[in-house]
């Protein structure tokens, strides 16, 4: 085990690997990230919703965010060479107020201001 580092990362949930990650990116070496267990035994809230990357959001930095977390997660090499690890899914949300489905429009117009795609749908389309 490693005994002398320059930066110690405590805790490989999504917000510690992002650190190690953009110091190992900005050049910064020898950095150690420890968690309390494995990735199939732990209980930390990270392990409890995988997956989810949300890129349309009412927010203009979080959508940055979405697309820019995206992106990284496209170009990290794969672990294992003949697995995927990254899979593109859209997501749909239901109007059930006319209040709602104008929210949802003018999320879909700011979406296209940004380069992120978004389909609004009739009742139909989406059943």
């Amino acid at each position: 085990m490693t005994k002398k580092a320059n930066v110690v990362v405590i805790g490989a949930g999504i917000i510690g690997v992002s650190v190690a990650y953009h110091l190992a990116d900005m050049g910064v070496s020898d950095i150690v990230l420890l968690d309390k267990g494995d990735l199939d035994h732990n209980d930390g809230s990270t392990s409890h919703a995988p997956g989810g990357v949300r890129i349309l959001t009412p927010s203009d930095f979080f959508t940055t965010l979405g697309m820019k977390s995206a992106a990284a997660y496209r170009a990290l090499p794969l672990a294992k060479p003949e697995h995927q690890h990254y899979f593109k899914a859209g997501t749909l949300q239901v109007a059930s107020t006319p209040e709602r489905f104008e929210s949802y429009k003018r999320l879909q117009e700011m979406g296209m201001t940004m380069g992120v795609e978004a389909q609004l749908l009739t009742p139909a389309e989406a059943g």
